[in-house]
């Protein structure tokens, strides 16, 4: 008896660190080019039918921007700027047809591009943004800090000072990239750091309007750095500093999210202080863990 709920506690186990994953198959590529010498592609974000993605180089002091046709997979623009900090994330206003470049690296600031790719000018957002993305349909902004998420009205002044996202809990090893709305759900990119003790391995975690994560998806772990996610239409876009010295782009079906309750859709409603689901997973796991090795004990007693 003590046997079978030994198996059984640890299948509990596994299966609720398994149960939300799904794996992304990639099959679908749409860009390859070659890596450019002394730069890495950092943010990016689709823009009507053409991905905008912003190279830097090694101390953040030269950028480089590229544009590149979905349908056919021809870049249709590059330029070198000056610096645009470490460039984490990119997003697009489809309202007022601006494209932003956040800074990163701490700073507050944005830069703001025109639909001809010009820059325009910089925008303030009081904190020090890292990830970015736009709601069209509240006209709002999703903004991530180091492990909290803000809602800004589009004045880029805070809805609330209570981060609707504070349980953003990833290891020393997790590089944290870009992030992107798309139906009701936001889609952030994470890679785990090889060079700081990491595998390789990708995961987009998707997080609902009221800041709880409600699934995550893994890509292959051999193909590269996963930089950021955006959407086209009804797909899904994950672009990558491959392990090839390529810059990959593939456009994959969305996976479907099943929720047990109804979703609130209403961003006003959603901006509030979030329960700490995070700690509740983490404390049920090790709860889990000791009864298992407590079985384990008793039987070889």
């Amino acid at each position: 008896m003590n046997k079978k709920l030994f198996l059984f506690t640890i299948f509990l186990f596994l299966f609720h660190l398994s149960v939300y994953a799904t794996d992304i198959d990639l099959k679908n590529k749409i860009i390859s080019v070659p890596s450019i010498s002394g730069y890495g592609m950092q943010g990016f974000t689709t823009v009507d039918d053409k991905i905008f993605a912003v190279f830097i180089n090694g101390d953040d002091s030269k950028s480089i921007i590229k544009v590149w046709n979905i349908n056919t997979g021809k870049e249709i623009y590059g330029k070198i700027y000056s610096s645009l900090g470490h460039a984490n994330d990119v997003t697009y206003n489809s309202l007022n047809e601006k494209i932003m470049v956040v800074h990163g690296g701490g700073s507050s600031l944005v830069h703001v591009f025109n639909l001809e790719y010009e820059y325009l000018y910089d925008v303030d957002f009081s904190l020090p943004i890292r990830s970015l993305t736009y709601v069209p349909s509240v006209n709002s902004y999703v903004a991530r800090m180091v492990s909290t998420g803000y809602y800004f009205n589009d004045d880029f002044s805070l809805k609330s000072k209570v981060p609707f996202l504070a349980n953003m809990i990833f290891s020393s090893d997790v590089a944290r990239q870009g992030w992107s709305y798309y139906n009701h759900y936001i889609y952030y990119a994470t890679w785990s750091w090889i060079r700081y003790g990491g595998d390789g391995s990708n995961i987009i975690h998707v997080y609902d309007m009221s800041g709880n994560e409600v699934d995550y998806y893994h890509t292959s772990d051999d193909i590269g750095e996963l930089e950021d996610v955006s959407f086209y239409q009804d797909k899904m876009i994950l672009g990558f500093n491959s392990y090839n010295d390529t810059i990959d782009f593939y456009m994959e079906d969305v996976p479907e999210i099943v929720l047990d309750e109804e979703e609130t859709e209403d961003i006003e409603e959603s901006v509030k202080e979030p329960f700490p689901y995070g700690y509740i997973i983490i404390a049920y796991g090790i709860i889990l863990l000791t009864v298992a090795i407590l079985l384990y004990r008793k039987k070889r007693l």
